[in-house]
């Protein structure tokens, strides 16, 4: 008995051993940029925080909440973002956040960045985004516009 709980010891130590080597590999970097340095999307990219008050109106139209809809959206087609190269040639991993309005017409507008990355995985995010196919939300039978939460995330394996 003591000769089983002395490997097991031993395996645990080994194993968490392996684990902290390969994570202190830094064989994959994460980055973030701010709205300046994102190219020729920065300029309608504003970046809130996640805890400011998203506006009600936005270019004269109501704009809801989830919890103010009878029944959200429904997306049919989400296509994916494209990985770009020089972002995956440099070992760029991780997610891209956006807000964004899904209209009553059935449009993705106003993208806005809640956290990006670099090489071009942003632009590619939003570029997905406005290709999204969906059903709008309903409130009072009717078709509304509502901000939605849109996550991008780009991996390596």
């Amino acid at each position: 008995m003591k000769r089983l709980s002395l490997w097991l010891i031993v395996f645990a130590f080994l194993g968490g051993f392996a684990l902290s080597v390969r994570a202190q590999a830094g064989r994959v970097r994460t980055e973030t940029r701010t709205p300046a340095e994102m190219g020729p999307f920065s300029e309608p990219l504003n970046k809130p925080p996640e805890t400011v008050a998203l506006p009600e109106i936005v270019d004269g139209e109501r704009i809801y909440k989830l919890k103010e809809v009878d029944s959200r959206p429904i997306v049919t087609k989400k296509p994916a973002a494209v990985f770009i190269r020089e972002a995956r040639k440099r070992l760029i991993e991780g997610t891209v956040v956006l807000r964004v309005i899904f209209t009553a017409t059935g449009e993705v507008k106003n993208p806005m960045l809640i956290s990006g990355l670099a090489y071009g995985l942003t632009e590619s995010a939003i570029k997905a985004a406005h290709k999204i196919k969906f059903r709008p939300a309903i409130k009072d039978g009717k078709a509304v516009s509502m901000w939605v939460r849109l996550e991008y995330t780009f991996s390596l394996y």
